[in-house]
C-alpha cells in the first residue's frame, strides 16, 4: 500500500468513526429528552430506570439537569 493510499484509508476510517460518534450523541440526547418527558408525565424515576439502559444515578443526573428533582420524601408538584 502506498503512503497516499494509507493516508486515504486512514482518513476514510476517521470520517466513518466520527459519523458514528455524531449519531450516537444524537441518540443519547434523544433518550435524555424522552426521560425528561416521561418524568413530566409523572413517571417515577424508578419506573423510568426500568425502561432505559441507565442506572438510577444517571437517570437522576438527567432529571436534575432538567430541574425535575425534589428533596427526598417530597413529591414533585409540576
Amino acid at each position: 500500500m502506498t503512503e497516499d493510499a494509507a493516508k486515504k484509508a486512514a482518513m476514510d476510517r476517521l470520517r466513518r468513526a466520527a459519523a458514528r460518534v455524531r449519531r450516537h450523541e444524537a441518540e443519547r440526547i434523544e433518550l435524555a429528552e424522552a426521560i425528561v418527558d416521561a418524568r413530566r408525565l409523572d413517571w417515577r424515576p424508578s419506573e423510568i430506570q426500568d425502561e432505559v439502559p441507565y442506572d438510577r444515578n444517571h437517570v437522576g443526573r438527567i432529571l436534575k439537569a432538567a430541574g425535575l428533582t425534589s428533596p427526598r420524601g417530597q413529591r414533585d408538584t409540576d
